[in-house]
């Protein structure tokens, strides 16, 4: 059995590489609202995002994953990009 430490360093990890991510996914935000904006296209798209969610759902299941925990988290995730499109 690993120790405590070993775990815990591997949260580290783990934390590390999801900001990192959510970093990339913000500056992916900024630049599809740019792309929004030229196209005179509306930052919100709930079909799209009431899709992605499904999807989501669905990922959860394959993966063994609560949903609603990734639900909530990508529910932060949508208005943070909301707020990055502008």
């Amino acid at each position: 059995m690993r120790s405590l430490a070993q775990v815990r360093a591997d949260f580290d990890d783990v934390d590390a590489a999801l900001l990192a991510l959510v970093q990339r996914r913000q500056l992916l935000a900024r630049e599809a609202g740019l792309i929004k904006r030229s196209l005179g296209l509306a930052v919100k798209d709930p079909e799209r995002e009431q899709a992605r969610q499904r999807e989501r759902t669905s990922w959860c299941a394959a993966a063994g994953v609560e949903v609603d925990v990734v639900e909530a988290i990508f529910a932060v995730l949508m208005d943070a990009s909301r707020k990055a499109q502008g």
